[in-house]
């Protein structure tokens, strides 16, 4: 009993020294009171992570403890490790900078070290938007109707605008682990020229994003849906759209879609560095959640078919990139074969 009892006194005794820690939401509002937060894109302004960047910012500041403006500048290069070198190079690390970049140097750290000499663990993540929700399709005149008889074809045509984009990915992932006779031909200055090779016959279909896919191409019949490359499925998906993943039962070769599979994933990502306190990462991180559940920002994200879906926590991202940086020799040999 005397134990029990300077056991209670020693816990009242704690009470007041948690209460008080520094790391706390009232000393993140105090900091960020009056300062001025500022979103690093990667890229140049008007593409895809630079529109998810603007409408992000236009809404985070509400809810960081304190309010502080926050504006979104450009820093473009080296397909955007530029901006994720910055952190280690420059930036204030007192909470103030987050950095939007592509998902594709989680793969690419990993298979061209020395040409991505960064680790994606290293940094402290905010976490993810979005997920890309990518698919593969065929031209409906084809009647290939499901990835059984895409398996039957004796040669199928896709175009890409060169080695190691994400659609070059998906097409290999059909062609190198699957079997697909496929057929990639190169050159194609991006994905309109593309769009409109599939319709003169040129091609027979794509692997791309699905919100780049022309929506009444779909309910028309004009194309077929085949595959998908993503956990989550987007409004105006065929329902029986199957997940590429589910197409194999071979440990092995799930391992190495998964591992191609990342980018698409992790989709649009957003990190600071580790060095910043943790008390203010805690608080952009929590902000980040909030944001991303505003109805105004889901309704503008609709608006401008800027799909918010399968979102991460830094804590999901995190664990994701650090079992990704796990990745055997053997997974990123082969992913290096598909990708190069």
């Amino acid at each position: 009993m005397k134990y029990h009892r300077l056991g209670l006194l020693f816990s009242v005794a704690l009470a007041p020294l948690v209460m008080s820690d520094p790391a706390s939401s009232q000393g993140a509002a105090d900091f960020y009171k009056g300062k001025t937060v500022k979103v690093i894109v990667g890229y140049s302004p008007g593409g895809g992570h630079d529109a998810n960047a603007r409408m992000l910012a236009r809404f985070l500041g509400n809810y960081i403890p304190g309010n502080p403006k926050v504006i979104v500048e450009n820093m473009p290069g080296a397909s955007s490790m530029k901006s994720v070198q910055y952190l280690d190079n420059g930036a204030p690390t007192d909470g103030t900078v987050i950095v939007a970049f592509s998902s594709g140097l989680v793969t690419e750290s990993l298979t061209k070290p020395d040409h991505i000499p960064v680790n994606l663990s290293n940094y402290a993540w905010i976490g993810s938007i979005s997920q890309e929700v990518r698919v593969c399709y065929m031209r409906a005149d084809l009647k290939i109707n499901n990835f059984q008889d895409l398996l039957k074809q004796p040669e199928i045509h896709f175009g890409e605008t060169g080695k190691g984009s994400a659609s070059y990915i998906d097409s290999g992932i059909l062609k190198e682990i699957y079997g697909v006779k496929l057929k990639t031909i190169l050159g194609y200055p991006g994905g309109a020229e593309k769009k409109i090779a599939v319709e003169r016959g040129e091609l027979d279909g794509d692997c791309t994003s699905f919100s780049t896919v022309p929506i009444e191409w779909v309910t028309s019949g004009k194309v077929k849906i085949i595959t998908r490359g993503s956990t989550v499925m987007l409004p105006g998906m065929p329902a029986d759209t199957p997940y590429i993943m589910d197409l194999t039962n071979d440990p092995e070769k799930k391992s190495l879609i998964k591992f191609l599979l990342s980018p698409a994933y992790v989709g649009r990502p957003y990190i600071m560095s580790k060095a910043v306190p943790a008390d203010r990462i805690a608080a952009i991180r929590k902000a980040f959640d909030a944001a991303l559940k505003d109805p105004q920002l889901l309704a503008e994200a609709d608006k401008l078919q800027l799909p918010v879906v399968g979102s991460l926590t830094g804590d999901e991202a995190a664990a994701y990139i650090a079992e990704m940086y796990k990745a055997t020799p053997e997974v990123i040999s082969d992913a290096r074969k598909i990708t190069e």
